[in-house]
């Protein structure tokens, strides 16, 4: 009997499963960084930006104020239940937990989620860099659909005159 040598690219080929496996974690590590990112440039921006008297956001250095960006207000009239977040967190990082409750009473508890994604991605990167699988709990995916109703809630809440 005659044994057949491997070719050298099945030689050093990894199998399918560990390729696969590479893949998903490629995924994984840029979903973390983009998160990493998105949540430390929203608080950037938070400490940067001004709320002025008016409820206006400005940059500070140039004394420019920022455009009001809702559609929805603009077409509709009314609020979004996003309606307030930005100046929310302005607030909120200039130390003004009056009036971030005012501009959007669930913005406070965003906020923080927001926060706590710095060290929680930060954690899951290392574990990823280790080797391992990225650490979580199932409440973490929960935890979407109850900030979306939390968001909503207010909203139909503010709407009905209620808040």
């Amino acid at each position: 009997m005659r044994t057949v040598e491997p070719c050298p690219i099945e030689a050093v080929s990894p199998p399918p499963a560990a390729v696969g496996r590479e893949l998903r974690l490629a995924a994984v590590r840029r979903n973390e960084w983009t998160f990493f990112w998105l949540a430390a440039t929203a608080l950037a921006a938070s400490l940067v930006l001004e709320c002025g008297e008016d409820g206006r956001l400005r940059l500070p250095l140039v004394g420019a104020e920022l455009p009001a960006v809702c559609w929805w207000r603009r077409c509709l009239g009314i609020d979004c239940p996003g309606c307030g977040l930005s100046r929310c967190f302005v607030s909120l990082a200039h130390g003004d937990v009056s009036a971030a409750v005012r501009y959007h009473p669930f913005g406070v508890v965003l906020f923080a989620v927001v926060a706590v994604q710095l060290p929680y991605r930060a954690m899951r990167l290392r574990r990823l860099a280790e080797g391992r699988d990225p650490w979580t709990h199932p409440l973490v995916s929960s935890l979407v659909w109850l900030l979306a109703a939390g968001v909503v809630g207010q909203w139909l809440l503010r709407i009905a005159g209620l808040l």
